[in-house]
């Protein structure tokens, strides 16, 4: 079975190095101050850089990247200096994705349809920006899109509510093709003054297929969602939205 016993001074690896450091410095007194333990507490934190611990040991940052592999450098999972930088710029940048996934999720419209999703049972939360060049998150966040059950959904609210020339009262949305493209589902928000407030989870796909189609070579094009439950009209919607009202249930937990 293996050990899964916190690496900590008392853990056998870490005695084990101690004792493989003390040996050699019986063989030959060093010209520092830094013990092992001084070193295994520096160590174990990634943003603690080597230059850092060479200029405070007055050592060339060669000889302490000599002591972090012979001695301790098993014990960190065989990461090397440079991976350790990368896990540490990656510390700092999912902290301040965090932070601003809380600014993202208090957002007034988000907020509302975040309380209904975790209502149902689904788990949200914002989507990192990830950098182009090596998939890292860089620290923001997507705006108006939320991860839903893994599920990568855009999201659209709307206030005002127009009658289009009919006695219908509609809410008119902009949809891009190329974000129905790499999203799953779309949350449509509706609170206009005077009507109840409905949300509508539609499927991507759904929306490419009746409102782009096939042959479609337009970038975006408007879809308008009525304030009350009404039967499809012949032009507007083309969609029978209320079949999707709350319909969380499109969205079922993804397997990691």
């Amino acid at each position: 079975m293996p050990n899964t016993e916190p690496l900590t001074l008392a853990h056998p690896a870490v005695q084990a190095a101690k004792a493989r450091w003390d040996a050699a410095g019986k063989r030959s007194p060093r010209k520092h101050t830094l013990t092992f333990e001084d070193l295994f507490e520096y160590f174990k934190v990634n943003c603690v850089r080597q230059t850092a611990i060479a200029v405070e040991a007055d050592l060339t940052h060669q000889r302490i990247y000599q002591i972090y592999n012979y001695y301790f450098r098993e014990l960190f999972g065989n990461s090397s200096g440079r991976d350790r930088v990368k896990s540490c710029t990656l510390e700092g940048r999912l902290v301040v994705v965090k932070k601003n996934e809380n600014e993202l999720l208090a957002d007034e419209d988000i907020k509302v349809i975040s309380e209904k999703a975790r209502d149902a049972g689904c788990i949200v939360s914002a989507i990192p920006s990830l950098s182009t060049r090596n998939n890292m998150p860089v620290g923001s966040v997507l705006q108006a899109q939320v991860s839903i059950n893994g599920h990568r959904c855009l999201i659209r609210s709307s206030t005002r509510a127009s009658t289009f020339g009919s006695k219908r009262l509609y809410c008119t949305f902009s949809l891009s093709h190329s974000l129905l493209e790499i999203s799953e589902a779309v949350v449509f928000y509706t609170h206009v003054e005077g009507f109840p407030k409905h949300l509508f989870v539609v499927p991507s796909s759904v929306l490419l297929a009746a409102v782009f189609g096939p042959s479609s070579t337009k970038k975006y094009k408007n879809i308008y969602i009525p304030v009350e439950k009404l039967p499809p009209g012949k032009m507007r919607p083309r969609i029978n939205y209320w079949q999707y009202e709350d319909a969380w249930h499109l969205l079922p937990p993804k397997q990691d």
